[in-house]
């Protein structure tokens, strides 16, 4: 479902007027849609044009100016708002609707996703003393990624976990040298949702 989104405390009133002018041009167009708006179309135009004018007698004008004008800024925001709320009342969250008035939309959240590739393009090297360096092609969509070690040969129970990270790479240390171990890397999602595993990748500690 659509929902609009008018953001009116991000408007000035130079920006307010011409958004609701519009507004009622649009709505007027499309009478046959909008066929009873809360507020009469005539009065709504009839505040635009007053907003209009009190804006501009500001320039020159001191506080009481600036009163009558907040005044006429507070009908015209009111009025926007129970507008709005119609058009979302009868288009249903349609969007296509919505458009005939082209008021704007909430922007939609990241887009959900029910699970998450394996890590790929696994590379490996010893360049420290008892440490291995791994490093992988990221994931989209995940927060973090979980490594395990096993020694050479591969034993169901052999495996290892180390810390888990956020990056697309770590560093295992503690290793015995001269020693051959498997790694292998997975990706965590959000809402408890993990890759399958990796390609196991050996590699020979210094």
């Amino acid at each position: 479902m659509s929902i609009i989104a008018l953001k009116l405390k991000e408007k000035s009133v130079d920006q307010l007027i011409p958004f609701a002018l519009e507004l009622h041009s649009n709505l007027t167009a499309n009478a046959t849609v909008f066929a009873t708006p809360p507020v009469a179309l005539s009065d709504f135009l009839s505040g635009i044009d007053a907003l209009q004018a009190a804006q501009q007698a500001t320039i020159m004008g001191g506080v009481p100016e600036t009163v009558v004008r907040n005044e006429k800024l507070k009908q015209v925001l009111d009025n926007v708002k129970q507008l709005a709320r119609y058009v979302e009342l009868v288009s249903n969250g349609n969007v296509e609707t919505i458009m005939l008035a082209k008021l704007p939309l909430k922007r939609r959240g990241p887009q959900r996703y029910e699970n998450l590739d394996a890590p790929q393009v696994m590379t490996t090297d010893s360049l420290y003393s008892e440490s291995v360096t791994l490093r992988w092609k990221k994931v989209r969509n995940a927060k973090a990624y979980e490594v395990e070690y096993c020694p050479d040969p591969i034993t169901a129970d052999g495996w290892k976990r180390a810390p888990i990270i956020s990056a697309a790479r770590t560093v295992v240390n503690g290793l015995t040298r001269k020693e051959e171990y498997w790694f292998r890397v997975r990706a965590l999602g959000s809402q408890g949702i993990v890759s399958n595993w990796s390609s196991p990748a050996k590699q020979l500690v210094n």
